[in-house]
C-alpha cells in the first residue's frame, strides 16, 4: 500500500512536471503562499466565536471556517514542493524534487486538521496534547459542527473529568451505577453532565464496552435532531410490526 501511495505521488508530480514543460509556467501562488493567510483567518474566526468551543474546536461553525482538511493541506505541501524545484531550475541551480507520500508529508503537518471518516463523521487530528490518548470525531448538521465525540479509555476518562471540572466547574448532573461485562466482572460507572453555552457535555467512564470512556458534545439544535431522528425511528419500528 504504501508503495501505490508513492507510485501514485510520483505519477502525480510527473505529470505536472511534464504540463509544465509544455506550457507557461503555473502560477501556484493563490494556492500555496496565502497558508499564512488562511491560517490568520481562522485565528480571527476563533476570535470572534461567542460560542461553545473545545480544543480549538468550533461548535456551530463549519469545519472548512475554522481548519484546513488534511488531505487538501497535503496537496498543498506537494504543490510547495514542485514550486521551489520549478523556482531552482528557472534560476539555474541544481533542483533535486522531493517525492513524499502522503503518510510523510502528514508527519510535518502541524495544523489541527481533519479527515473523512465513517457514517458522514469526521476525524480531528493533530490537536494539542492533553497527556493522554484521545480519538475526537465531528458529526455534523447544515454544515457546521453539532456534535464531538471524543473516545479515551476509561481511566483517561476520570483524568478528563478533572480537566473538564476545572474549566466548567461542577458539573449540572452527576450519576453512578454498576456496570457488568459478558463475563458478569462489576465495574464502577460515572457520568456527569454540563450545560454551556448552548452546548451539552456529558462524560462517563464505561461507554460500550467497558474499558472505554466517552465524552460527548452535542449543541441543542443537534440535540433536537437526534430526537426527532430517534422518535421517526421508532415510529417506523411501530408501523412495521
Amino acid at each position: 500500500m504504501q508503495f501505490i501511495k508513492i507510485l501514485f505521488t510520483t505519477l502525480f508530480i510527473s505529470l505536472l512536471m511534464l504540463k509544465s514543460s509544455f506550457a507557461e509556467p503555473i502560477d501556484y501562488s493563490d494556492l500555496v503562499l496565502n497558508l499564512d493567510e488562511i491560517r490568520a483567518n481562522f485565528e480571527k474566526v476563533r476570535k470572534e466565536h461567542k460560542g461553545f468551543s473545545f480544543r480549538g474546536i468550533l461548535m456551530d461553525k463549519s469545519l472548512d471556517s475554522q481548519m484546513f482538511s488534511c488531505e487538501g493541506l497535503a496537496e498543498r505541501i506537494k504543490i510547495r514542493d514542485i514550486k521551489e524545484h520549478e523556482d531552482l531550475k528557472a534560476q539555474g541551480k541544481r533542483a533535486p524534487l522531493k517525492i513524499r507520500s502522503y503518510s510523510m508529508i502528514n508527519e510535518e503537518i502541524t495544523d489541527v486538521c481533519y479527515s473523512k471518516s465513517m457514517n458522514e463523521s469526521f476525524s480531528i487530528d493533530k490537536l494539542s496534547d492533553l497527556g493522554f490518548e484521545t480519538t475526537t470525531t465531528a458529526y455534523i448538521l447544515d454544515d457546521n459542527v453539532g456534535k464531538l465525540v471524543v473516545s479515551m479509555s476509561a481511566d483517561d476518562a476520570k483524568k478528563m473529568l478533572e480537566l473538564l471540572k476545572r474549566k466548567y466547574g461542577k458539573p449540572k448532573k452527576n450519576y453512578t451505577d454498576i456496570v457488568s461485562n459478558r463475563l458478569n466482572a462489576k465495574f464502577d460507572r460515572f457520568t456527569s453532565i454540563w450545560s454551556n453555552k448552548g452546548c451539552e457535555l456529558l462524560i462517563t467512564n464505561r461507554a460500550g464496552m467497558v474499558d472505554n470512556g466517552i465524552l460527548v458534545i452535542t449543541t441543542t439544535k443537534y440535540l433536537q435532531f437526534e430526537k426527532t431522528r430517534e422518535a421517526k425511528k421508532a415510529k417506523q419500528g411501530l408501523d412495521n410490526l
